[in-house]
């Protein structure tokens, strides 16, 4: 009994960590996803949705990678995070309050720790893509 609630903490533990790091491909993944839908609504059937899907979610991820890696200006760099955080932020929302409301009867506790998750999300990935890269001083 106490092997399995041993695993069980660490399983949740790793799952958070998985979607911790996964938090920055969620702008790409929804983008993806509404575009994806929205070929559907169109008529393009479901492998073309996919397909379209895919596309636009991995335009937006190079775009918007590329566009941090050139930009030398800070106010850029953080505008362009800023778009990339919102999203994480909100899926970092949906997976502590889902994960939440396995384990927590309280309402109100439920939502805090979501809102902690959020902050926390955000705060991770505002300040993974805001920082300028490492570059070696190449005198």
């Amino acid at each position: 009994m106490v092997l399995a609630i041993i695993l069980t903490a660490l399983c949740i533990g790793a799952l958070c960590v998985l979607l911790f790091n996964l938090a920055i491909y969620a702008l790409p993944v929804f983008v993806a996803f509404t575009v994806g839908y929205w070929a559907i609504d169109i008529g393009a059937g479901a492998i073309g949705a996919f397909a379209v899907g895919i596309i636009a979610g991995t335009i937006v991820f190079t775009v918007g990678h590329a566009a941090i890696a050139s930009s030398q200006s800070l106010r850029a760099r953080c505008v362009i995070a800023m778009l990339f955080t919102i999203p994480a932020a909100y899926m970092g929302y949906s997976a502590v309050l889902g994960l939440a409301k396995l384990g927590t009867p309280s309402y109100a506790w439920q939502h805090l720790a979501a809102l902690l998750a959020a902050i926390v999300t955000s705060h991770e990935m505002f300040a993974r893509l805001a920082t300028p890269p490492l570059v070696p001083d190449r005198r």
